[in-house]
């Protein structure tokens, strides 16, 4: 998983792996963004104070991000009804679907549609009056 943050940084700012991994760390060990622009250059590749904050911007963006995937993965796996819709989430069109979100990012908010019931069919009878 910290692969992925790291690859997903690295690419959004076009730094090298390897200088987000250093700033990460330095930033998880409670270094500020101060103090890592001006007397870390050495392990961050000379990043200033923007790309330090934009790191940890996106680092804390990402990380709440992961872990609402795995919340929204252990509700599905929970789940005992059918899931009959799931709203605003690119990755599933039906349940069954996991599979490929292991590796996946997810952006937006999951609203599920539970029914354990069969559909209610309604038959009506119309009739004209005389």
């Amino acid at each position: 998983m910290v692969t992925l943050i790291v690859d997903q940084i690295a690419r959004e700012l076009r730094l090298q792996p390897d200088q987000v991994r250093r700033a990460i760390e330095l930033l998880d060990d409670d270094n500020t963004i101060p103090f890592i622009a001006r007397y870390r250059k050495e392990a961050t590749g000379g990043m200033d104070e923007v790309q330090v904050g934009n790191i940890q911007e996106r680092v804390g963006y990402l990380r709440n991000l992961m872990q609402r995937k795995g919340d929204v993965i252990r509700v599905i796996n929970e789940l005992k009804g059918t899931v009959r819709n799931v709203v605003d989430f690119g990755a599933f069109v039906d349940i069954g679907v996991k599979q490929g979100m292991s590796e996946a990012f997810v952006t937006t908010n999951a609203s599920l549609v539970l029914d354990s019931r069969p559909p209610v069919t309604h038959h009506c009878e119309a009739r004209l009056p005389r």
